[in-house]
């Protein structure tokens, strides 16, 4: 049998960490109630030469910080909110790639996601849609935003956009 033998320098070192876990609150997914969706065009800056783009902006109208997916699932609907079918274009690579941890929204800041797409029909025997919004599930029920934009696929493919991880446009 051993014994530890602590010091008051130990205790001292400890007694901070100790307090500041006692104190500290678990951050819960974010709700839709707590969270404002719109979109940023950002005066056309990703637009040109067949490509489209926006950021998504989550604001955190709660009290307190809450968490996203890093990379959430979007869907997008026609004006009639009828769901159409729109994948996320995956990146060639590793897949399903390195897990992400969610990220923290701070109480009344936003976060972006950027989006981008192939704004025409540029590949041939392509196809393109126009959804008239993008949402997003969370907690409490799903968000939409006005989209109204065109995108466009391979023939044959759903993978119409690409998408930044939550806060890194």
């Amino acid at each position: 049998m051993f014994k530890l033998k602590f010091n008051s320098v130990t205790f001292l070192c400890l007694l901070p960490v100790a307090s500041a876990l006692a104190d500290s609150t678990p951050i819960l997914p974010c709700r839709s109630a707590d969270i404002r969706l719109h979109t940023d065009d950002r005066n056309g800056l990703y637009d040109g030469m067949s490509q489209g783009g926006m950021s998504l902006v989550l604001y955190n109208a709660g009290e307190a910080p809450c968490m996203l997916p890093p990379r959430p699932a979007l869907s997008f609907s026609d004006a009639e909110h009828r769901p159409l079918t729109a994948e996320r274009r995956t990146a060639r690579g590793m897949y399903p790639g390195p897990a992400l941890p969610p990220v923290i929204v701070p109480a009344g800041e936003a976060l972006q996601i950027l989006l981008r797409w192939v704004a025409s029909d540029a590949f041939d025997g392509g196809h393109c849609i126009r959804p008239a919004f993008v949402s997003l599930a969370l907690d409490g029920g799903a968000l939409s935003a006005p989209f109204n934009r065109t995108m466009c696929a391979v023939k044959g493919q759903t993978g119409y956009y690409s998408q930044s991880l939550t806060g890194t446009p």
